[in-house]
């Protein structure tokens, strides 16, 4: 059976479970984080409500330059993307070759500075 799917499986073990012990769900979240797949990560820290992990995981997803993931942070959080958090997104977007996600943020920045 491949890695993949056996992760997966794991995975859907552990959200099936109807418990309280929230300590599973944390140590999949870690697991996922330190692998770098910080949307799953983050789908853990919503369900177990951690704040402190997902603002942690905006941090990663700034310097990952991933736009659309910090889009979804940022709505989690409840906070307004911040224009400075832009322009590092932008930086690292750009430095890593995601060129897609650099002209996403320059739009939405553009967008920023007509509301002002």
């Amino acid at each position: 059976m491949k890695a993949s799917k056996i992760d997966f499986l794991k995975r859907s073990s552990i959200l099936g479970e109807d418990n309280k012990d929230l300590s599973k769900y944390k140590s999949l979240a870690l697991f996922y984080e330190e692998k770098g797949r910080f949307y799953d990560a983050l789908q853990l820290y919503v369900k177990i409500k951690d704040k402190e992990a997902m603002e942690r995981i905006k941090e990663l997803v700034l310097k990952d330059g991933d736009f659309f993931l910090y889009e979804q942070i940022v709505k989690v959080l409840d906070i307004l993307p911040d224009m400075d958090e832009y322009k590092r997104l932008a930086a690292f977007a750009t430095e890593k070759g995601k060129d897609v996600y650099a002209k996403r943020i320059e739009d939405e920045v553009i967008k920023y500075l007509i509301k002002k």
